[in-house]
């Protein structure tokens, strides 16, 4: 959709104009002044890229017209005005450019800050905030820190105080959440529906220390890249942990939140990644205190191709996107509609993903009144630079979400706690009152476990405790169903360890045989481990033998794909701990033949990524653990192992790395490193 002439002409101001000496106007970004004037026409200004470029000698140029659109210059310049002096003057300068909100809401943040000035609450008026925010904040905190039986006390006298600036709802849910965790949180299940949606869905998120319940806080939302992994194509490549290594610095000093979801399935254009973006973002807004006017979505890749396609689903979330190295271009028109800007980042000569999927789309707005940036990078390949992430989170400062009828950019937050409680958030979420400890009897905490999800996790330490003689067995009912999810049995799993549940040793063996999913079987391994009953070592031992079936059956042509290779390896190598701790009959035999002969000497190709895969480390941690077991467990059959390992090492046998695609290879035979060899001398040197 294109906008109307009026608009156009109060948009072109996104872009630097160029005023040459024969009348003629250059828009762009201005890159340098001298010793030639250097225009980029994509809007981007970072150095390096040469498409479109233009270059005027200097004295040919009459002036440039840098001067940006009033409202993201006010929101940059709020960012930094981090003490009253420095309010007052971004107020001062609203005021010069005619921008009333934004002086008036200058002015409040002076009062806020230092509740004296009396220039600031003058120029207010009528509209000057009434009372002291530094005592209804100090109030407000009281509330904050007060358990459940002194808090409602404290809401009788904040009642008393007028015009009090939080109301209640927002308090309840700031008490709610000044008790949520901070700090990086990896693989963070959703409880938000989590009946509803895909299993184990997560996400990765980051809450700083700086983060304050009483203020509504930015939140930008990161899309993993990757693909479709494993022998049938169901694994997930990629994960939101591995997304949040490019954002979380950034966030950090910015005092943002950040969020990367894990996909549900490969390729973020489904219904399943859908029900998850919805579900984490309703979450997010209940249980920290959001700025619904500042959400950013960004992502790299299959990332990338999912920003384009959630940004243009949900135009009037996102205050802007970024999507980057993505396959194409999809949903423009959308976010035309909604004035949502976007910033496009790819490089020239990206193997992955052709610029040709892109560049032309972005040479189509070139004179238009959208609101974008384009940089084209040469020959960086399939990377996602640093110095691109942190312009786009500059791109991200500048920009708030635009609202009908006319989009217009907010000059406020807009907090996520004055949204209404929701039947969903009262279902799934922590109460906004504490819960007396003993007032949920079991079937209500099986029935949260039997959810699944943040919902499950939730109950899994009231689980641990519950006093009730039948908690063990009627979790283990839960684990042996086969409609649970594997997310449930996974902490079902979890209780029963926690518990220390021995008489339910049989049934965790059970399951161990046929659970497939690698999360619910490290659960089920823990378990094991923390019931620490040495019968346990019979049904690890049998579930040794059937996890080298299990890799086997995944290997097509000798070759095992790195998302195989990463679940199955993790669940060896604990395996091997217990055996070694246990040490049931036969078991350096088991370890023998199913990790050492058919995984670290003679064990298949893995097919991996080479830009978002590392197989090595996976063999090293098995390596460790094989051998750590063997030394312990000693006998013939562990001493043969081991010496047949020494033996491959002396042959200086090498991994064959075998280009397939791209930047795909293969790695297969013995991998001689130097952290393997010091394992099987180790464990030599105690049998000898």
């Amino acid at each position: 959709m294109r906008f109307l002439a009026p608009l156009l002409l109060a948009t072109l101001a996104l872009a630097d104009t160029v005023h040459m000496k024969g009348g003629k106007k250059i828009h762009g970004a201005v890159v340098a002044e001298e010793p030639e004037v250097v225009v980029n026409p994509f809007r981007s200004t970072l150095p390096g890229m040469t498409l479109g470029v233009q270059r005027f000698p200097r004295e040919k140029v009459k002036s440039i017209d840098r001067t940006p659109p009033p409202e993201q210059e006010f929101q940059r310049r709020l960012l930094e005005a981090k003490d009253a002096a420095a309010a007052l003057e971004l107020a001062d300068w609203c005021a010069a450019q005619k921008l009333r909100d934004e002086e008036e809401y200058a002015l409040e943040i002076v009062l806020r800050l230092d509740p004296a000035h009396e220039g600031a609450r003058k120029r207010l008026g009528q509209k000057a905030p009434k009372g002291s925010w530094a005592d209804d904040v100090a109030l407000a905190r009281e509330y904050l820190e007060a358990d459940e039986t002194a808090r409602e006390g404290i809401l009788l006298r904040i009642r008393a105080r007028p015009a009090f600036p939080f109301d209640e709802r927002t308090l309840r849910r700031a008490w709610r959440s000044a008790r949520e965790k901070k700090g990086y949180q990896k693989d963070r299940m959703v409880a938000l529906r989590a009946d509803k949606l895909a299993e184990n869905a997560r996400y990765t998120l980051l809450v700083p220390e700086s983060y304050d319940p009483l203020l509504p806080t930015p939140l930008v939302v990161g899309l993993h890249g990757g693909g479709a992994g494993g022998a049938d194509g169901k694994l997930v490549v990629g994960s939101g942990a591995e997304a949040m290594n490019f954002y979380q610095r950034l966030c950090e000093a910015r005092g943002w939140i950040c969020a990367c979801p894990t996909a549900a399935e490969a390729g973020w254009r489904s219904r399943m990644n859908d029900d998850l973006i919805d579900a984490m973002l309703e979450e997010l807004l209940a249980l920290y205190h959001i700025d619904e006017n500042r959400i950013y979505l960004v992502g790299h890749s299959m990332g990338g191709g999912g920003t384009w396609a959630q940004g243009s689903r949900l135009p009037e979330t996102w205050a802007a996107i970024a999507p980057a190295s993505s396959y194409g271009v999809d949903g423009i028109s959308a976010l035309e509609k909604t004035r949502t800007g976007f910033y496009v980042y790819h490089s020239d000569d990206d193997p992955r993903c052709p610029v040709d999927g892109v560049r032309p789309a972005m040479q189509n707005l070139l004179g238009t009144d959208t609101d974008f940036v384009y940089t084209e990078l040469p020959k960086r390949g399939h990377d996602f630079p640093q110095e691109v992430v942190e312009d786009i989170f500059r791109f991200f400062d500048a920009r708030t979400l635009g609202r009908k009828p006319r989009f217009r950019p907010q000059v406020r937050p807009l907090s996520s706690f004055a949204r209404k409680v929701s039947r969903d958030e009262k279902k799934y979420l922590p109460p906004l009152g504490e819960a007396e400890a003993g007032d949920e009897s079991l079937s209500d905490l099986l029935k949260d476990l039997k959810t699944g999800g943040g919902v499950a996790e939730q109950a899994v330490p009231r689980l641990v405790v519950c006093a009730d003689p039948k908690t063990s067995s009627a979790v283990a009912k839960i684990l042996l169903r086969p409609d649970a999810g594997s997310d449930v049995r996974r902490y079902a799993a979890r209780v029963l360890g926690g518990r220390k549940a021995a008489e339910e040793l049989d049934t965790l063996g059970r399951v161990l045989l046929v659970e497939e999913e690698a999360n619910a079987l490290l659960e089920m391994l823990a378990a094991v481990g923390e019931i620490n009953d040495p019968k346990g070592g019979e049904a690890v031992l049998r579930f040794l033998k059937r996890r080298g079936e299990y890799l086997a059956k995944r290997t097509q042509g000798g070759v095992l794909s790195q998302s195989d290779w990463e679940t199955i390896l993790p669940t060896m190598t604990r395996a091997c701990e217990l055996l070694g701790t246990f040490a049931p009959p036969k078991a350096a035999a088991q370890i023998a033949a199913t990790v050492v002969d058919a995984v670290l000497l003679d064990g298949p190709a893995v097919r991996f990524d080479t830009e978002n895969q590392r197989p090595l480390p996976y063999a090293q941690a098995l390596a460790e653990a094989a051998c750590g077991a063997l030394g312990r467990l000693g006998g013939a059959d562990a001493v043969a192992a081991l010496e047949r390992m020494w033996k491959a090492r002396e042959g200086g046998a090498s991994p064959l790395v075998r280009p397939v695609y791209g930047p795909v290879s293969d790695i297969s035979g013995w991998a001689r490193d130097p952290r393997i060899e010091g394992f099987v001398q180790e464990a030599l040197a105690k049998l000898r």
